[in-house]
């Protein structure tokens, strides 16, 4: 959190979890992004605190994470890329993948399949 009235940065959340996480997970910390109420106003009224307000240390952060994660895409494509099989969604034949019915069914999911 950065407090509005003194730009005092706290780790309301302790600090140091999300790296744990994932070293356990085996990937990356891209960012480590302030709360701070910029991000909700400019949320709230949709004037994003990155372009509206780009020197705060939250644009600077969101910057750098952005920046983090292009690197890492272009290390994976250096190295090969990888195959993203594993994430893809798995459905019995003839049930799309946003239906929550049976094959025949109308009940359930979006309707759209």
């Amino acid at each position: 959190f950065i407090c509005p009235k003194c730009n005092t940065e706290s780790d309301i959340f302790g600090k140091g979890t999300a790296l744990e996480v994932a070293l356990e997970y085996n990937t990356t910390v891209l960012g480590e992004i302030p709360i701070e109420p910029a991000i909700r106003e400019g949320g709230d009224v949709g004037k994003p605190v990155v372009y509206h307000n780009p020197n705060s240390e939250t644009s600077k952060r969101f910057h750098k994470a952005a920046d983090n994660l292009w690197k890492f895409i272009e290390k994976i494509n250096e190295e090969g890329g990888v195959s993203n099989e594993s994430i893809q969604p798995t459905t019995p034949p003839g049930v799309s993948a946003c239906s929550t019915s049976n094959p025949g069914h109308s009940s359930g999911g979006c309707g759209h399949h």
